[in-house]
């Protein structure tokens, strides 16, 4: 298997932003907040496989020790066997197989 740097660049990719804001109960002290969410999600697709994350930012607007200034990441990668290795899957029922990688962050 030969690596070049363009075989490494995206073939495609979409990335979105979303922003919500609205009201939150809290279920511990039942206190109003209002609430706002800030959704960052990408994915992409290169010659081995894609990758895909999403992070999310949470902040109300009560101090309370809940959801202030909290932030939740995903991020999974999978690399297909057929693109890294001379093996085909296109004979049996399977078109693939890929193996993912994956990491969960919040705090």
């Amino acid at each position: 298997m030969t690596c070049s740097s363009s075989s490494l660049a995206a073939n495609w990719s979409t990335t979105q932003l979303h922003v919500n804001r609205g009201e939150f109960t809290n279920p511990f002290t039942l206190d109003e907040a209002k609430t706002s969410v800030f959704s960052l999600q990408h994915a992409s697709g290169y010659d081995y496989g894609d990758n895909f994350f999403f992070v999310d930012y949470i902040d109300d607007d009560i101090e309370d020790n809940y959801q202030d200034r909290d932030f939740y990441l995903e991020w999974y990668s999978t690399v297909s066997l057929s693109a890294v290795s001379d093996y085909s899957f296109k004979k049996g029922f399977l078109k693939d197989v890929g193996l993912v990688m994956g990491v969960i962050i919040a705090g």
